[in-house]
């Protein structure tokens, strides 16, 4: 900080407390903050959300984490609490839905499969280089924290997706790479396909599978 003179004792002491006790109102404000939405979150996660409003609670939560990483006290509990429900109301919200997203895939979030169709194609089709880059088992709070250090040097356009169930790297990942449901994999490209009980990598085929979608 910095004073222009003259400068009284009061002044001083003011510049003082507000460096000293920095860490303490950095926190008092984050808490009071979730504090004052935690009722909110509570009471949306328990409406019938749509697939897009999930995501949008989600991104919330995930703030409010980030937020209070720094901090210590009872907001962390009772966010880690708020945490836990959310996911069990979410869990609720997949089985109710998901066998529909199946059975009706103009009317569905984006899934693992139409990540290529939505995400990758459109942007071939219109000219541009693409370059796809994954990165498997990365929670979306780790790319929050990566992507603040990107924005410097690139503009990002997020978006986020549903994996299929289950999400493992034999099911979900190939999805991805191949723009099937497993059952389509093992049934159109069974010299692609490893079993879940066989020794075999599971995620050795991904090359053959992005070629076979391209096609």
């Amino acid at each position: 900080d910095y004073l222009i003179k003259p400068v009284n004792p009061n002044q001083i002491l003011l510049v003082l407390k507000k460096n000293i006790h920095q860490r303490e109102i950095v926190t008092e404000v984050t808490q009071t903050g979730y504090r004052q939405e935690f009722g909110r979150l509570g009471m949306q996660m328990n409406e019938n959300l749509s697939a897009d409003e999930w995501i949008e609670l989600y991104k919330r939560l995930v703030y409010w984490e980030l937020e209070l990483s720094a901090t210590d006290g009872a907001m962390n509990d009772m966010l880690r609490m708020q945490k836990e429900e959310a996911n069990l109301n979410f869990a609720k919200f997949v089985k109710k839905n998901y066998e529909g997203w199946l059975n009706n895939p103009e009317h569905r979030p984006v899934l693992s499969t139409d990540v290529f169709k939505t995400q990758v194609f459109p942007r071939l089709r219109n000219g541009r280089k693409v370059f796809l880059l994954v990165l498997d088992n990365f929670r979306f709070d780790q790319w929050r924290m990566l992507s603040g250090e990107l924005t410097e040097d690139f503009d990002i356009d997020e978006h986020l997706y549903y994996s299929i169930l289950p999400t493992a790297t034999q099911y979900a990942r190939n999805a991805i790479f191949s723009g099937l449901m497993p059952a389509a994999i093992k049934e159109m490209y069974p010299d692609l396909w490893v079993d879940e009980e066989e020794d075999e990598g599971k995620n050795m085929q991904e090359e053959a599978l992005i070629k076979s979608q391209l096609e």
